[in-house]
């Protein structure tokens, strides 16, 4: 890859050539072979002119290279050539709605999908990552105290001295700075971390977190860190990261005589004891699977930190309680030992783990419970109190949820008394130290914020942004425009490991009616049935994108009409009969994400945090609700920062839609207001009241009386009366 640098800074300079006459509407252009020869040439001289030696010795051999990675495309049996970009908006542009046809002549007089477009392309900013490990503890001994196995631990995170370091961004320094400044505090204090996704927020809170955590280890278990996530998926997929930041850490903890960091989660896949995973129930999300011939459990929420495949649960360990896991890739055959990670709640009870991932509903619920409270440092002695609340993605907390949430934040400090340090990440906060401290019940004067400098950006890639606005006139429906548009997307990027386009597609939209039809329509133009399991009797010619194929008659015609994909096929795809990708969807009825789909139609399930590098492009079907939410769905998309990733919106022609496609440079770059939330609204007070109830009654009762007042409240009073028959219609005097 690193011989491609030169050749990718020459086609950033075609692709800016190009998308100057592309936002003109202008989609036929092209570079002729002596135009782009003569430009190739002059790139190179421009560099020998600055001293910069290349490993194109011509400018033929770096437009090879570009053919080479099928970023450059040459029109067949012609001297024109046009980037990837450019034939893509050019097809995208020409999209017709078209069935199929026994005489493939159907495109000719099939209706337009798309009435206009907006279109450009710009680089994309990272914080410059050029900070060494060495560097990094120097500057941390001059600010505060580092001991010498938290060196080692923030050593073995950054692997410094090892052949490949992991350079820090200068944000990402500060952060650790700060966090580790504040640990032992006899106050509360708050950080939030404001970085773009993909910046590094993640490790910039790891860093100091596995570091202080590591001082505190010892043969007794209890939280030392309660990490609180939004949405479920991003728990499961963030526990990954954790995971294997862990065991970085376990060679310098090992060293020094320390045992293991233990990892745990807490949320509804969690089952209450091993014997539960084998216990078979409607909707249960431990599947059984086959492990070398023998059965096993795939776990729903851990992943392999070594290759990112499922893990299962061998059904032997289970019987008898060994809570490990084994990669279900055999070529991988990782495995998750017992003292790295909780996998049940009858172990995390009686060990809990160091790092507790949940969510704010299980906190919310389980705080009154005697059972659990403990996990969340409720009726711990003092020095077993959480050192650190992580809340990732703070932005989702907004409106009347927000609101919620930080009320739920004042009773858990009001019930457990501990003063953690809070730090909240995310990438589209507006005045964010006033909003974490309204989340969190901190003073204006105790929250900071990390962010990276402006100087501290560098270019990377590309990133491409369309909006299609649907014919009006045509008679077709803007679903249309979206399952076309998905089709030849997914077409564009490349196979699985493309290191600079990617091979996934995530569409969102803020209807879940519209996913359902989005969904089972996509299905069906992809040529499956309607489970998407197998293939459609009726569709034996597979997808509608075949109808595309470079075999079919009328090719020259078609290809100067845009109904011809020759560039899909160059990249590799097959438009051919029987040929489908896969199409999965993500929401409340389909929990997960199908590891093989190529196409996820998905809600706001996946919007924040999942970290998927195979995502090269993000398609939003109407108008956002909310440009932050839209920030971070675009975000899904070039995980790695050599991608190049798509954005596409479609818009109607009418409503909100309009305004989004005449305003559509605020549609892909808004400038996000500031955000209150509403702590005073009196129906969330009085929501709030009666959660407070709950945790006094938690407090008062006498523990043989009930364990979790909040169960007692959601069923009816003849169920309490069978499992407390003594105390039932006595009368009970509350301790003090």
């Amino acid at each position: 890859m690193a011989d491609d640098a030169h050749a990718l800074e020459f086609l950033g300079q075609l692709e800016r050539s190009e998308a100057g006459v592309l936002s003109w509407g202008l989609i036929d252009g092209f570079f002729s072979e002596t135009e782009i020869e003569q430009l190739a040439d002059e790139y190179l001289s421009a560099l020998a002119s600055k001293g910069i030696e290349s490993v194109h010795d011509s400018g033929w051999s770096l437009i090879e290279t570009l053919l080479d990675l099928k970023l450059l495309w040459r029109v067949p049996d012609t001297q024109r050539y046009r980037t990837r970009m450019a034939e893509a908006v050019r097809l995208f542009a020409r999209l017709k709605q078209i069935f199929p046809d026994p005489k493939n002549a159907a495109w000719r007089t099939a209706p337009n999908l798309v009435a206009d477009y907006r279109f450009f392309v710009r680089p994309r900013l990272y914080p410059r990552r050029d900070l060494a490990p060495t560097t990094l503890l120097q500057d941390l001994r001059q600010q505060t105290h580092v001991s010498a196995l938290q060196e080692s631990v923030i050593n073995a995170l950054v692997q410094g001295g090892a052949a490949i370091e992991r350079p820090l961004a200068r944000f990402q320094a500060r952060a650790t700075e700060r966090i580790l400044r504040a640990v032992g505090s006899d106050r509360s204090l708050g950080t939030v971390i404001s970085a773009g996704t993909g910046s590094g927020k993640t490790l910039a809170f790891y860093l100091p977190a596995y570091a202080a955590i590591a001082e505190r280890l010892s043969a007794a278990y209890w939280t030392k860190c309660l990490a609180l996530y939004p949405r479920n998926e991003l728990l499961k997929d963030q526990l990954r990261e954790a995971l294997a930041n862990a065991r970085r850490a376990t060679p310098a903890l090992v060293d020094r005589g320390r045992r293991r960091l233990v990892i745990g989660a807490l949320y509804g896949d969690v089952p209450h004891a091993s014997r539960n995973v084998m216990t078979p129930s409607r909707g249960t999300a431990w599947r059984r699977v086959s492990l070398g011939g023998q059965t096993a459990y795939e776990c729903p929420f851990v992943r392999c930190p070594s290759c990112g495949a499922n893990m299962a649960w061998m059904e032997g360990d289970v019987q008898i309680g060994l809570e490990r896991l084994l990669c279900t890739d055999t070529r991988c055959g990782d495995q998750v030992e017992p003292d790295e990670i909780r996998l049940t709640r009858q172990r995390m009870l009686a060990e809990p783990p160091d790092i507790l991932f949940t969510s704010t509903e299980m906190l919310n619920q389980r705080l009154s419970s005697r059972q659990f409270a403990p996990l969340f440092g409720i009726g711990v002695r003092p020095e077993r109190r959480p050192d650190f609340v992580l809340i990732d993605e703070v932005h989702a907390y907004e409106g009347v949820h927000g609101a919620h949430v930080a009320l739920l934040m004042r009773r858990w400090r009001r019930a457990s008394g501990a003063r953690p340090h809070f730090v909240g990440l995310s990438a589209t906060l507006a005045d964010a130290p006033r909003f974490f401290g309204d989340l969190t019940g901190l003073g204006p004067g105790d929250v900071g914020e990390v962010a990276p400098e402006v100087n501290e950006f560098e270019a990377h890639g590309a990133d491409y942004m369309l909006a299609l606005r649907g014919d009006p006139s045509s008679g077709t429906s803007l679903l249309s425009t979206t399952i076309q548009s998905l089709m030849l997307l997914r077409r564009i990027l490349g196979s699985r490991h493309d290191d600079y386009s990617g091979s996934r597609v995530f569409t969102f939209t803020d209807n879940l009616d519209v996913i359902n039809r989005l969904y089972h329509n996509l299905l069906d133009a992809e040529g499956w049935d309607w489970f998407g399991r197998r293939p459609n009797p009726v569709r034996v010619g597979g997808s509608l994108a075949n109808l595309r194929g470079t075999t079919l008659p009328n090719a020259r015609e078609r290809l100067e009409c845009g109904q011809n994909w020759a560039l899909v096929e160059e990249i590799g795809h097959v438009l051919a009969p029987r040929s489908r990708v896969r199409v999965g969807r993500t929401s409340s009825q389909d929990t997960g994400v199908d590891a093989d789909a190529d196409i996820v139609v998905a809600t706001a399930a996946l919007e924040v945090g999942f970290d998927d590098p195979e995502v090269g492009a993000v398609l939003q079907h109407k108008a956002p609700h909310s440009a932050a939410a839209f920030l971070q769905r675009k975000g899904r998309a070039g995980r790695r920062q050599e991608m190049r990733p798509w954005t596409v919106v479609t818009l109607s022609d009418y409503g909100r839609d309009r305004s989004a496609y005449q305003g559509y440079d605020q549609l892909f770059s808004p400038n996000l207001p500031p955000r209150h939330l509403p702590l005073k609204n009196r129906a969330v007070l009085r929501m709030q009241a009666t959660y407070v109830l709950c945790d006094w009654l938690a407090r008062r009762l006498p523990v043989s009386y009930s364990p979790d007042p909040w169960v007692d409240f959601s069923q009816p009073a003849a169920e309490i009366k069978l499992k407390f028959p003594r105390h039932f219609g006595r009368k009970r005097t509350l301790t003090s």
